[in-house]
């Protein structure tokens, strides 16, 4: 078990006290589960953000509307948005796993649609669900950090 000794002074006496390092990232790592949790639904409209650019989660663009698109079914000249009905954008949610010592994000996206079945991730490939790199960041440094140090501060 990790400890860490500290000696400090306390009315000119050292003294020295054990904190267990151990249950403090156990008590963190349930934190940032919960602030993940807490935020699904600002997490997931990351995601469909994304997608409105036409940008997968690889960093990379999807490929532009063809001219039969937009001449013959009214699409917007650009990127492929993946959204026809909303239905795709509707069934996004995100879920929280905890994987030895890592927590992992896992957005998905639930979507069954019945008319027309059209496999989009087969298609535009699996990184159409999930956050770039700098929306990941933007995670960990405007809700994560700000709260785990609220956190800290409040209870440790």
């Amino acid at each position: 078990m990790k400890q860490l000794m500290l000696i400090i002074m306390k009315n000119e006496k050292l003294v020295n006290f054990s904190i267990n390092l151990s249950s403090i990232v156990e008590k963190l790592k349930n934190r940032v589960i919960e602030i993940i949790e807490e935020n699904e639904v600002n997490i997931s409209n990351m995601n469909i953000e994304q997608l409105k650019e036409g940008l997968r989660a690889d960093g990379v663009y999807l490929p532009e509307y063809s001219e039969v698109s937009v001449t013959q079914y009214g699409k917007e000249p650009g990127t492929i948005k993946l959204y026809d009905t909303g239905e795709f954008y509707s069934k996004f949610f995100s879920t929280v796993e905890r994987q030895a010592e890592k927590i992992r994000l896992n957005l998905r996206n639930n979507s069954k649609k019945k008319i027309k079945p059209i496999n989009l991730q087969g298609r535009y490939g699996v990184d159409i669900v999930g956050l770039t790199e700098e929306n990941i960041k933007k995670i960990e440094e405007e809700i994560i950090i700000p709260e785990i140090k609220k956190y800290i501060i409040e209870n440790l």
